[in-house]
């Protein structure tokens, strides 16, 4: 993979985890639901096992769970561009070097 390449996958990631994040701060809302009433089929849907606050649990897990993957693919992509720049300058450096003694 080029640098060129990288530095675009590094900024489509970096608004991913943007975009993850807001998504992450609406999300507690759908597991904090109450039940429009007291009775046991609105409080099975809403606070059941497979009701309406669960799914919202789970998925601010999985938003969680892609913001951490995101953050670890940004610093690696980070790292290996300050490798493939510090290696490009060098390369750039040494072509110059060349081209003078030549």
């Amino acid at each position: 993979m080029s640098s060129e390449e990288m530095r675009s996958m590094l900024k489509k990631a970096e608004n991913l985890r943007k975009e993850i994040n807001e998504q992450y701060r609406t999300a507690s809302y759908l597991s904090r639901a109450d039940p429009p009433a007291d009775e046991p089929a609105s409080n099975a849907a809403v606070n059941g096992e497979n009701g309406i606050n669960a799914a919202g649990r789970y998925y601010e897990g999985h938003l969680r769970y892609q913001y951490g993957y995101l953050t670890e693919l940004i610093s690696r992509l980070r790292k290996a561009l300050g490798i493939t720049e510090a290696v490009d300058e060098q390369a750039a450096e040494t072509t110059k070097k060349r081209g003078m003694a030549e």
